[in-house]
């Protein structure tokens, strides 16, 4: 951990849709809190009639991937925490103010390869407003997508799912990280640079990674 930025890459159905740098806030025993700021650079997945990643098949998508291009952060500031042995990740989001709008939960698989966070995403998210009333967002195309290719089985969904109620259920109580929020994003996480090549985890290294300038 001893880089200030971490890039975060996010699979979905075993091909890379995001590339995003996030700054290090701090690193503890329990996982990692990382800044995430609007209108930092970022590479995105270029798909023809600006079709989703994850409403394409794997089956229907080029065996190497699509290319990416560069673009800015656009989904807003948020502090993300990315806890140890876990399957999720938790987002504080915040308005075009700066000011805490809620949680949101994203389950998913991580790990930290050579200064990255590597995320395949589970589909499923638990979105916690600051009133702590929670939904389940999404829940259709998870079910839709369990079983099917390069996506979880279904008893991985029912640990998936049990995963979100647990979530559900910690948010309720207000149990630790929704128990006090930081108020303000803090304005001293600007915009963030990618620092260094995009990098792939080892596993996945059959990807090529094309670039469009």
């Amino acid at each position: 951990m001893a880089k200030s930025v971490l890039n975060w890459h996010l699979y979905i159905g075993g091909h890379l849709s995001q590339v995003a740098p996030m700054r290090i806030v701090r690193s503890e025993p329990a996982g990692v809190l990382v800044a995430v700021s609007l209108g930092s650079e970022m590479l995105r997945v270029h798909i023809p009639n600006q079709l989703h990643l994850r409403d394409i098949p794997p089956s229907n998508r080029p065996a190497g991937g699509y290319a990416m291009v560069e673009g800015e952060w656009r989904m807003g500031n948020a502090l993300v925490f990315f806890p140890f042995n876990e399957q999720y990740s938790v987002w504080s989001t915040y308005d075009g103010d700066a000011n805490f709008s809620g949680w949101y939960v994203n389950l998913e698989e991580h790990s930290f390869v050579d200064g990255a966070i590597v995320v395949t995403d589970y589909e499923l998210d638990v979105l916690i407003d600051i009133d702590r009333q929670v939904a389940f967002k999404d829940e259709e195309s998870f079910r839709e997508k369990t079983g099917t290719e390069r996506y979880w089985g279904v008893s991985e969904a029912e640990r998936i799912y049990g995963v979100a109620e647990d979530i559900a259920a910690s948010a309720s109580r207000a149990d630790c990280p929704f128990d006090e929020p930081m108020v303000h994003f803090p304005p001293e996480f600007a915009t963030a640079r990618m620092l260094g090549e995009v990098l792939l985890p080892t596993d996945l290294a059959q990807i090529s990674m094309k670039v469009e300038r």
